[in-house]
């Protein structure tokens, strides 16, 4: 079995760290980095407290790791220059690509921001090689991030990926309009992109946006899904997903897919699902419960098998 990748993780502490933490599981070896501490850790995981504006610790935290995911910074848009984005941003940013190089980590994932081309919102698409386009200052320390990419992938041989990151919130189920311009990511869909930044080989150098599929989405989904081999499973390009009150997708769920055309079957009883149908199989003990709604929205099958 191939061994895991050893992982670093800034920021671990933060909204993003956490979702990846949940949903990649024990599939790598993972050094969460954070300057507050980071709770329940597993048996795959270890901690270490890093501020990241001091590069000689910075660097020590980075040894030994295969990939940096430099997830720490302040991500407020209307954040104070001098107050925190100059230490977080501009310092802690810069630290993140050098540590990676003078630790001998052969690559960074760089968490960019959509504020980085915010300028183009209300534009049908906006593809990843636009003019830069920030409409604050914290979307231009972004644009620092990912000029330093080019500048660590050019003059010192670093893979170097930013991701454009929306807003990692999504909700299939929620309350949304598939014919309002998106630009928001599912927790799900955050962390499969993430893994394909760790896992994807020969890319020296890629700016790729961070969001699920949409029906109109204001960043070119397609790139990612190219560049990455990105398979995106939310967005309001799919059905809205049906969940019962109280249960929680990944909290309550085994699983969310779409299925073009397909028997589901066990115990030798079966359940024709219909083209483009979504499927959500609930952690319900001892009754799995199958639920799968159909493209047009109106029409729901349901199974219910013994465990």
């Amino acid at each position: 079995m191939a061994k895991k990748k050893n992982v670093i993780i800034t920021g671990a502490a933060g909204l993003v760290g956490t979702i990846l933490r949940q949903h990649w599981g024990n599939r790598y070896a993972l050094r969460l980095a954070d300057i507050r501490p980071v709770e329940n850790l597993q048996a795959h995981e270890e901690f270490a407290q890093l501020n990241i504006t001091d590069l000689d610790a910075f660097t020590a935290a980075c040894q030994d790791m295969d990939v940096l995911v430099h997830l720490a910074a302040d991500r407020r848009p209307k954040a104070d220059f001098y107050e925190t984005l100059l230490n977080l941003n501009i310092i802690g940013g810069y630290n993140g690509f050098e540590a990676a190089r003078r630790a001998g980590c052969p690559r960074i994932v760089f968490a960019s921001s959509i504020n980085a081309v915010l300028g183009y919102r209300g534009a049908a698409t906006v593809s990843w090689d636009v003019p830069i386009f920030p409409q604050n200052v914290y979307g231009a320390t972004k644009c620092f991030g990912e000029a330093l990419g080019r500048v660590y992938a050019d003059q010192h041989g670093l893979s170097c990926i930013s991701v454009r990151l929306g807003s990692p919130r999504f909700d299939q189920g929620g309350d949304w309009d598939p014919e309002e311009p998106s630009h928001r990511i599912s927790p799900r869909d955050t962390a499969q992109l993430f893994a394909r930044c760790v896992d994807v080989e020969e890319i020296d150098v890629a700016i790729v946006p961070g969001i699920s599929r949409h029906k109109k989405g204001w960043q070119d989904v397609e790139d990612a899904c190219r560049m990455l081999g990105y398979e995106p499973q939310d967005g309001t390009a799919f059905p809205r997903a049906l969940c019962c009150p109280g249960l929680r997708l990944g909290a309550d769920c085994w699983l969310v897919m779409r299925l073009l055309s397909s028997t589901v079957s066990r115990n030798g009883l079966g359940a024709s699902i219909s083209h483009g149908v979504t499927l959500v199989i609930f952690k319900a003990i001892p009754v799995s419960v199958w639920v799968g709604m159909l493209n047009s929205g109106r029409s729901i099958v349901f199974g219910y098998w013994t465990a």
